[in-house]
């Protein structure tokens, strides 16, 4: 029998520690209180499991809401290639006049390399160009001759220069960026992350010019003292037409190339579908090569591969606003307030959720106890937080704030009557009680005159029928 209660008693308590167990398992994961909202975010909307064939490290962020949708190694050194370029082009746009003039030099096209395979359009020693003109070579055809001449200018230097770009990549919070040179030509030195390319770009895309660069599909470059005008075409081929076809998407509104024969491909766009600005970011794609002739080029994989991810981003998630601008929110009781208090959002608030998301998926959580409220309460004051999840990531949250001002309640008092009007009814009260008196005394009379005159009514009848009765003996 002392076995038995034993038994009974471990069994109650392993049940207890998993029932105990399991409530804590339940519980939001309070690390991720910014959810998968920033560039920084550590967790994203739709996890980070391997989607693409190829790619070393992928990146897929929404800039309205600030949401990292899906990542993959996003904090993997990977050679940046041409990315270089993106904080080569930032860099100048803060240091130099767009109008200004550069002179090609000798040195500067030395620092990109002999048998560098060189594109459009080809400057030459002592050629005066302006500085326009050579972000849009260095940023759309990707040309590296543009960039050392322009971190000539800069800095007067390559070395210098690597120097500015790397302290600028730390100012922006890229911990995990090495840059070796201003184009981004291989170096086993250098290396960034899809998240700090996204993040540099984030940033620089808040700044007119770059955005005007960056999004770009041709360029002309007016003649200069050597040459005539030429013009020159992104190299990204999902931004223009007159590229392979197969590769354009009309989604695609801005992007930069990479490519290395050591390290693959790199690919960074902008995108827009709906309301969603897409960023996204593909590093080390492999291309595919013609097996008969490894000349031929089959597949550039870096294309191919943000091709799926776009696909996967419009078709599955769409940008919804989740608090709006005055939007009535919950109402609470105040202690001797004179009404209840309406509550309101401090600001709108977006996300982007699953198209087949219902609203029952969501959870609405408020973390601060609101407790008692007492008047008076202003306008705009905050009551509570709340904070909306998606499984266990919040994916928006508020203060909430008083939409009402609720004054003290004041009992209403009976007004005060004026001295003669106290005196007016005094007397008006007297009469009505004379005449209430007289009305009882007349009626008491009548009553009286009724009964007497029904009384002798009543003897004479009487009478009348003694005298009748007495005719009739005789």
């Amino acid at each position: 029998m002392k076995k038995a209660r034993v038994i009974c008693l471990f069994m109650s308590l392993v049940l207890f520690i998993s029932m105990l167990s399991g409530s804590v398992l339940a519980q939001p994961d309070a690390s991720v209180g910014s959810g998968c909202h920033s560039v920084d975010a550590q967790r994203a909307l739709d996890g980070s499991a391997k989607m693409l064939d190829t790619a070393k490290a992928v990146v897929l962020y929404e800039r309205n809401s600030d949401t990292m949708i899906y990542n993959y190694e996003p904090d993997k050194k990977v050679d940046p290639s041409s990315m270089a370029k993106l904080m080569t082009a930032l860099i100048a746009i803060e240091n130099l006049d767009l109008n200004a003039k550069a002179t090609v030099s000798r040195s500067a096209l030395d620092d990109v390399g002999i048998g560098v395979v060189s594109v459009k359009p080809r400057f030459s020693p002592g050629e005066e160009v302006s500085v326009e003109a050579l972000l849009y070579c260095m940023v759309a055809a990707s040309d590296s001759d543009s960039a050392a001449v322009l971190a000539e200018m800069v800095s007067g230097s390559q070395s210098a220069f690597v120097e500015k770009m790397n302290q600028r990549a730390l100012e922006m919070g890229c911990t995990s960026t090495n840059f070796t040179n201003a184009h981004g030509l291989y170096d086993e030195n250098a290396y960034s992350t899809a998240r700090d390319i996204c993040r540099i770009i984030d940033i620089a895309l808040e700044n007119e010019i770059f955005h005007t660069i960056f999004t770009a599909k041709t360029y002309t470059v007016p003649a200069t003292n050597k040459a005539d005008a030429r013009q020159v075409e992104t190299s990204n081929r999902m931004m223009n037409e007159r590229y392979l076809s197969s590769y354009f998407d009309s989604r695609v509104t801005g992007g930069k190339t990479g490519t290395d024969g050591k390290n693959g491909r790199c690919l960074a766009i902008t995108a827009e579908d709906g309301k969603m600005e897409l960023l996204a970011v593909v590093m080390g794609a492999e291309a595919v090569y013609n097996e008969e002739d490894p000349n031929i080029l089959e597949a550039f994989g870096s294309f191919e591969e943000m091709k799926v991810l776009l696909d996967y981003a419009c078709e599955k998630f769409e940008y919804r606003q989740v608090f709006h601008k005055n939007q009535t929110f919950s109402q609470y009781p105040v202690v001797n307030g004179a009404n209840n208090l309406v509550t309101t959002p401090a600001s709108e608030a977006y996300a982007i959720l699953p198209a087949e998301l219902t609203p029952e998926q969501l959870r609405w959580e408020y973390p601060d106890t609101v407790g008692t409220i007492t008047a008076p309460v202003e306008a705009g004051q905050k009551i509570a937080h709340v904070e909306v999840w998606y499984g266990d990531l919040c994916i928006a949250q508020s203060d909430l704030l008083a939409m009402n001002a609720v004054d003290v309640y004041v009992p209403q008092a009976e007004p005060d009557m004026p001295a003669n009007l106290h005196e007016d009814s005094a007397g008006r009260l007297i009469v009505r009680f004379a005449l209430v008196l007289l009305g009882i005394v007349v009626l008491g009379f009548a009553v009286l005159f009724t009964v007497r005159t029904v009384r002798i009514a009543s003897m004479r009848a009487k009478r009348r029928r003694r005298r009748a009765n007495r005719r009739r003996s005789y």
